[in-house]
């Protein structure tokens, strides 16, 4: 496998990683749409998907400084 058919499942994969950690980190009385339960279902079922739904539906509109 070369480096350039490897980078873009890395890609993906680091996008994928940071969804998860900023879900874990976000308290669910922030969250916009969905409670923690269905967000959960979601990302780990949606994989990158639910990675980009996450960031647009679900991460409060202003990060709390962390």
């Amino acid at each position: 496998m070369t480096l350039i058919t490897a980078l873009p499942p890395l890609a993906l994969l680091a996008f994928y990683a940071y969804c998860l950690a900023d879900f874990s980190r976000t308290p669910e009385s922030e969250m916009r749409t969905f409670d923690r339960r269905t967000w959960i279902l979601l990302l780990v079922f949606g994989n990158v998907f639910g990675g980009a739904m996450w960031l647009r539906l679900g991460r409060p509109n202003h990060p709390r400084d962390r």
